[in-house]
């Protein structure tokens, strides 16, 4: 090979090397601006599902909030309470023979004691929980 083939050829090669490493470089660089972009986008997306969900969960808790609070429901609270109470009251003076039954009475107290221990479940202070 004369003189001038060998300076061609480190040159090309040089000239090569060179064009790859910009190759490198730029390709490197719209990888970065490209990811940046998919970010950006994600978290816009992602912005935008949050703040819905929020305003979905809202508006839920406060239509619960105003369900537990509607007069309807403390009625049949109430109502299912007194229920419950007249039920294990009658259960516990004629089916397990407790102080205070009455022989021969099926298990039902008189008149005015019933009604006495019907005004004190009515009477009782009622909890509500609501969440906030």
């Amino acid at each position: 090979m004369n003189a001038r083939t060998k300076a061609f050829l480190a040159r090309f090669a040089f000239c090569l090397a060179l064009l790859l490493i910009l190759t490198g470089i730029y390709y490197w660089q719209q990888f970065r601006t490209a990811d940046s972009a998919v970010n950006a986008q994600a978290q816009t997306s992602l912005s935008v599902l949050s703040g819905s969900l929020d305003h979905h969960l809202s508006e839920a808790e406060l239509s619960l909030q105003r369900f537990a609070a509607s007069a309807p429901l403390r009625n049949f609270i109430k109502t299912a309470e007194a229920e419950t109470d007249a039920k294990a009251l009658d259960q516990n003076v004629s089916g397990f023979g407790l102080p205070g039954a009455i022989p021969g009475g099926g298990g039902v107290f008189p008149a005015e004691r019933r009604t006495a221990s019907f005004q004190r479940v009515r009477n009782r202070p009622k909890k509500y929980a609501v969440g906030g």
